[in-house]
C-alpha cells in the first residue's frame, strides 16, 4: 500500500501526462494513515508522506 501512495503522490506532484490514463479507483490504496517515514507530514490524499518530499522541510 506504501508504494502504490507513493507511486500516484510522486506522479501528481510532477503532473506526469500519463497519470490521467489510469483509473485510480480502480487500485487499492489501503485505508487508514500509513507511515512512510517517522516524522511524515500528512497529505489530505495520500495520508503520510515524508516531511521532505512534500515541499515544508
Amino acid at each position: 500500500m506504501k508504494v502504490k501512495r507513493l507511486f500516484f503522490y510522486f506522479a501528481d506532484r510532477h503532473n506526469h501526462a500519463w497519470l490521467k490514463r489510469l483509473n485510480k479507483e480502480a487500485v487499492d490504496l489501503g485505508h487508514g494513515k500509513r507511515m512512510l517515514v517517522k516524522g511524515g507530514v500528512l497529505d489530505p490524499t495520500y495520508q503520510t508522506v515524508p516531511e521532505d518530499l512534500n515541499g515544508l522541510g
